[in-house]
Parts: structure tokens; C-alpha cells; sequence
């Protein structure tokens, strides 16, 4: 799905395009399925070491941020000169009462640009 004027005015103007169909409920489930041998396969949840740069540790996630519907909104806004700064898996169970508040990336990263963005996918309904 292309990315409209409206979107990228919208991402411009609020610091978000929320919410974003940017793949099947199939494809998620499939990426979705791949987090869940590895959680099956070690024993338990991904725990810290494993969630963070996780698209150089995992193939299935490489290509998830590499997903083609996803690099076109993210060049929408930033063009195609682009790079990965970092990926995180953050597995958050039905009922845990954990959230991420509102934020900028870019102050907690200490970057001197604002050309940067955040790509949430979530691969579960809730």
C-alpha cells in the first residue's frame, strides 16, 4: 500500500502514522511463529541480551525490518538513504501491566538529527 501525502503531512505535523496495516495477519504470524521456536528451543521467553540488535542475531527478524512495506513508509519520511540504528524485540504477555510511555527517541539516543523514526510491529493482537 503506498503511502500517502496525507500520511507523511500527518507524520510531519503529529510524529506518528498510527495505526498501519503493513503486512498480513498471515506474515505476522509467521514472523510471530519464529520468535516462538527460539523461545521454544531455549527454554523460556527472550530474555535481555537477545532482544536488543536483534536483527543481526536472528534472520527472521532481519528480514522483518527489512520488510518492503515497511522500508516504503519509512522512506517516505526519510528518504532512501537510510540506516538501522537499532531493533528490539519487547514481548509484552496479555495482562502484564507493563507500557512504554511517550517519548522521543532521538533525546534518549543523544542524536544531533531529528531524521529519525521508530517502527513498531506489532505481530499479536494484543
Amino acid at each position: 500500500m503506498a503511502v500517502s501525502a496525507d500520511e507523511v503531512t500527518q507524520y510531519h505535523d503529529t510524529g506518528l502514522i498510527f495505526p498501519r496495516r503493513v503486512m498480513s495477519a498471515a506474515d505476522a504470524a509467521n514472523y510471530l511463529a519464529e520468535l516462538e521456536v527460539y523461545e521454544t528451543n531455549s527454554g523460556g521467553p527472550i530474555n535481555g541480551k537477545w532482544r536488543y540488535k536483534s536483527h543481526l542475531v536472528f534472520p527472521w527478524f532481519n528480514r522483518l525490518m527489512r520488510h518492503p512495506a515497511i522500508l516504503d513508509l519509512v522512506r517516505a519520511i526519510l528518504g532512501n538513504d537510510l540506516m538501522v540504528w537499532t531493533t528490539h524485540i519487547y514481548p509484552k504477555e496479555p495482562g502484564d501491566g507493563r507500557f512504554v510511555s511517550w517519548h522521543q527517541d532521538s533525546a534518549h539516543w543523544g542524536l544531533d538529527s531529528d531524521q529519525v523514526l521508530t517502527v513498531w510491529v506489532a505481530l499479536t493482537d494484543t
